[in-house]
């Protein structure tokens, strides 16, 4: 039963960061097909049909303006000077890419891309995800904080500076969520489990 609801959830958690970017997408969308609507609409209003193919005269320009709003773009974005605005803009979100990359990572049963360590700061060790492993050892590293483990710092470490786990994604951010309940279990399964047989 407590596998059958985790699965829900796993599955539940999964629905929605794959539908939210289409969601935002949509309502976009919307936004936009609303405010170009109330711009064209005095102009409709001067013309002498109100309707094209059954639906007003607005709503059709507004339609086509974004149409051809979305071509443009695509057209800049095939260009040398959209790339590298793109490019740009990626360098300003990898934090929100790290969250998302992260939470598609807890959903996704095999996807063994992140590990799971502790990671050496100030004389602490801490949760951590090793996000990327450079050719030179180098480590790109994402210290979650907590109660919200998709919220926190890039780090770039050596391996003498983590202890990896060999525990999952999803196991670390439950116990992140949790403030650390349970976390003897993940971090010494070992000894948790000699204290159990005794």
């Amino acid at each position: 039963m407590r596998a059958i609801l985790q699965f829900v959830k796993t599955t539940i958690v999964g629905g929605m960061v794959f539908l939210l970017p289409l969601a935002l997408v949509l309502v976009l969308l919307g936004k936009a097909h609303e405010a170009t609507h109330r711009i064209v609409q005095p102009v409709a209003d001067l013309l002498p049909f109100k309707e094209v193919a059954g639906f007003g005269v607005a709503k059709v320009a507004a339609v086509l303006i974004l149409l051809l709003v979305a071509l443009i773009a695509g057209l800049f974005a095939r260009s040398d000077m959209g790339a590298r605005l793109a490019v740009e803009l990626e360098g300003l979100l990898p934090r929100r890419a790290s969250a998302l990359t992260l939470l598609r990572s807890m959903t996704q049963a095999g996807d063994d891309r992140i590990k799971v360590a502790l990671a050496t700061v100030d004389d602490a060790w801490l949760f951590a995800f090793i996000m990327d492993e450079a050719a030179d050892g180098t480590l790109t590293v994402f210290v979650p904080g907590a109660p919200t483990p998709t919220s926190g710092s890039l780090y770039l470490m050596t391996e003498k500076q983590v202890r990896r786990l060999s525990i999952g994604v999803r196991e670390a951010v439950e116990c992140i969520s949790k403030l650390g309940v349970g976390s003897s279990a993940l971090v010494n399964p070992q000894s948790t489990a000699g204290r159990a047989s005794r």
